[in-house]
């Protein structure tokens, strides 16, 4: 029995995931949202930004692992809220961790931004093995959400759990409070700005969900980073006008260079998937995701 914290739209992926595969799973989550209502039957209530370190231990005590996928995601918000963002990123899933097998969701935004001065020693995405905190990355993240989600992974690895790196993730649901870089493209109309020197490789969650889901299963490889994206890599303003050809919109992608408004997010963050088995290259992804015909 796997427990999955978060009820966005990753940990719907992942309930979705484990209901195929067959495994026992409860998603665990505030019954109030309106995103859990498929999920009723297997939807536990429970609110971690509310919770003492009792109800932690007392909650992991239920399952055999568990897939963490709730943070405080809100950039602008964790530099505003610190104490906040450091629960939700960092404390809660350190002590999931230090009670059961834990399988932790991070991001791309643990790097920092590129320093040329300080040349990585390979070409080429960034591989999991990677030090987020290295020179080549600027010394870490400069953003309060990237520094406690690298904290998160920390305390994850050092209890021998896993840590799984996403990027810019899209699907068959887009999280009612912070919908998707994709999931906002379908309705930008007319011209529009988008940067062209942040560079990513986007998440499929539909494919990687049974790969994570598999990962809380096996003790094999715990205590590694893992890099679940799409292969090949694009800008932000690549991939909105790979949309706008998909879906036929009209209109003008004008790619323009990073301001202030985008400082904390890593220019360069496409990661390369070393661990798991290939996924579908982005573009390819982008097609499959809108022929499904299920995405909001």
């Amino acid at each position: 029995m796997i427990g999955i914290i978060g009820g966005g739209q990753v940990g719907q992926h992942l309930a979705e995931a484990a209901s195929k595969m067959g495994v026992k799973y409860d998603l665990i989550g505030r019954q109030t949202k309106r995103d859990l209502t498929r999920f009723a039957n297997e939807n536990v209530n429970f609110d971690v930004s509310s919770c003492k370190a009792s109800d932690l231990k007392e909650l992991a005590e239920r399952y055999d692992a568990i897939i963490y996928t709730s943070s405080l995601r809100d950039v602008m918000q964790c530099e505003k809220d610190y104490a906040l963002a450091d629960k939700l990123n960092h404390l809660v899933p350190r002590i999931l961790a230090q009670s059961r097998p834990l399988v932790y969701i991070s991001t791309d935004y643990v790097f920092g931004k590129l320093d040329h001065s300080h040349p990585r020693p390979v070409t080429g995405k960034i591989g999991e093995g990677e030090d987020p905190e290295s020179a080549h990355f600027s010394n870490g993240p400069k953003s309060v959400y990237g520094k406690t989600k690298r904290n998160g992974e920390l305390a994850t690895l050092t209890n021998y759990g896993f840590v799984v790196r996403i990027a810019s993730p899209f699907g068959d649901w887009a999280s009612s409070l912070r919908p998707s870089f994709v999931s906002n493209m379908r309705f930008q109309e007319g011209e529009i700005t988008i940067p062209r020197d942040q560079i990513v490789s986007p998440t499929y969650l539909p494919e990687v969900a049974p790969a994570i889901v598999g990962l809380s299963l096996s003790s094999v490889g715990a205590g590694n980073v893992y890099h679940a994206v799409c292969e090949g890599e694009a800008s932000y303003a690549d991939i909105a006008r790979q949309i706008r050809r998909e879906l036929n919109i009209s209109g003008k992608v004008i790619g323009r260079v990073s301001n202030e408004s985008d400082a904390l997010r890593p220019t360069y963050s496409a990661l390369q998937n070393n661990r798991l088995q290939k996924f579908s290259h982005w573009a390819v992804a982008l097609q499959n995701h809108f022929e499904r015909g299920r995405y909001k």
